[in-house]
């Protein structure tokens, strides 16, 4: 049965009420798109900069002048890692205004230097413009990273939308051409395949912030005349060889006619043996997290925080750290609760208390949050008054970090009861050693030297 399109009625209820007041899309002619952009960011709510250092400039380029914008986090840390970020805007809209908010965020709340990219847009300038940009401004950022204070060894390229794709196309060009390491791939809603295949791209005619017709329009506008032998660096699905590529975190929403292609770019990474977390949110639409005021959209501002620190190694220690990157209460959702209550108990020690009676929701002290294992929501109906910490719950695939005071006897002993290995007991560049695994869950869990 082929997909049918959206119904407003499934979306979460507060993003439905924010999908009421958005005016229809309409790509189809570039300038006037343009214009429409800069009048909604005059009504977005004002950013707080505080904590966060910002400077413009322009880096030189061979064939242009590329405008870049530099959040630096106020610490007194040295080295921090950095992340070269790229707006969305399907090529052709959008500049350093586009994702301000977003690159503070992550600037202030992971404690990683932001280098937002204006690279040039569609139809003027189409492929491979737009990512010749981007890979002069990574090599910039490893040539001054010295006076960024930045480490080279935890660099990540991010995006969302177009942007997320000139992320994904970015990593593969560095790896052809032995060119910097990356940490990270950090890829919101990824345009990733311009030859629109998927069942979300056939169906979603009429959805919120994207369609069928802008998607379109967007591949018209950005290859060109570049239309036979598109290269793999303009559409990412179309590269042969995934393997070797850094890390990616990719988010994607249920009604978005870019689900699928960001989804089926995530299996293709994982059977590539590319580390890969994944989340696709129920009842949201295409740019869903830049909503303002919407949980669900705070939620995942919070988990994107939180795997940006996970992935580049933030330290925790300190206590306004530790309230950005640990939440009091983090429950994943696990067919047999039992089980894995029992897993992690042999594996870390840790103490299991089962709440319910039939074994559907257990909590594990780990010293540092409550963790939590639940067979399904929780619902006051069913459990009366009991309702256990509301704090957001996260997905499976949440990158879990987990501090042990013998950390090879606890990885060995993981192995043994049928963890997978991403890598063993190694220094990491801040200094800790750091194991990471995969659970009987498929669970990403760090673990850390305590």
């Amino acid at each position: 049965m082929a997909l049918k399109s959206y119904d407003r009625s499934l979306l979460d209820p507060q993003l439905a009420q924010a999908v009421a007041q958005m005016p229809p899309l309409d790509n189809s002619d570039v300038f006037k798109a343009r214009q429409g952009i800069d009048i909604m960011q005059q009504y977005m709510p004002p950013v707080d900069t505080s904590g966060v250092t910002i400077t413009d400039r322009t880096i030189l380029a061979e064939y242009s002048e590329i405008p870049i914008r530099i959040y630096t986090p106020e610490t007194d840390i040295r080295p921090l890692p950095a992340m070269l970020f790229f707006h969305w805007g399907g090529f052709m809209l959008g500049n350093l205004e586009t994702e301000h908010a977003r690159c503070v965020m992550i600037a202030r709340d992971a404690e990683c230097v932001v280098i937002s990219v204006d690279y040039r847009l569609a139809p003027e300038h189409p492929f491979p413009a737009a990512l010749e940009d981007g890979y002069t401004a990574l090599q910039w950022t490893i040539e001054h990273h010295d006076t960024l204070g930045v480490d080279i060894e935890r660099i990540a390229v991010g995006g969302t939308s177009a942007g997320g794709g000139l992320a994904a196309s970015i990593a593969l060009m560095s790896r052809d051409r032995n060119g910097p390491k990356i940490a990270l791939q950090f890829m919101g809603f990824p345009v990733t395949d311009d030859r629109m295949t998927t069942e979300s791209i056939k169906a979603f005619k009429d959805t919120p912030n994207w369609t069928h017709d802008a998607n379109v329009n967007m591949w018209n506008y950005y290859l060109g005349e570049n239309r036979d032998n598109v290269s793999p660096y303009a559409a990412p699905m179309r590269a042969e060889d995934l393997s070797d590529l850094p890390p990616a975190y990719i988010w994607t929403g249920e009604f978005d006619p870019l689900r699928d292609e960001g989804i089926q770019y995530a299996v293709r990474l994982m059977s590539a043996g590319v580390p890969v977390e994944l989340h696709n949110f129920a009842g949201t639409f295409h740019g869903f997290d830049q909503t303002p005021d919407a949980a669900i959209a705070k939620r995942s501002q919070r988990e994107q925080v939180a795997v940006v620190r996970a992935a580049l190694g933030v330290s925790t220690s300190t206590d306004e750290a530790a309230n950005v990157t640990h939440f009091g209460h983090t429950m994943i959702h696990v067919a047999d609760v039992k089980d894995t209550a029992e897993w992690y108990r042999t594996v870390f020690g840790f103490a299991i208390t089962f709440i319910t009676p039939d074994n559907s929701y257990a909590e594990m002290d780990t010293g540092s949050t409550t963790l939590a294992f639940s067979a399904e929501p929780m619902e006051r109906e069913k459990y009366g008054d009991f309702v256990p910490n509301t704090s957001e719950a996260l997905p499976a695939g949440f990158h879990l970090a987990l501090q042990v005071p013998d950390l090879n006897t606890i990885y060995e002993k993981a192995l043994a009861m049928g963890a997978i290995s991403i890598n063993p007991p190694q220094a990491q560049t801040w200094g800790a050693d750091v194991a990471r695994i995969r659970d009987l869950n498929g669970v990403l869990v760090a673990i850390g030297a305590r």
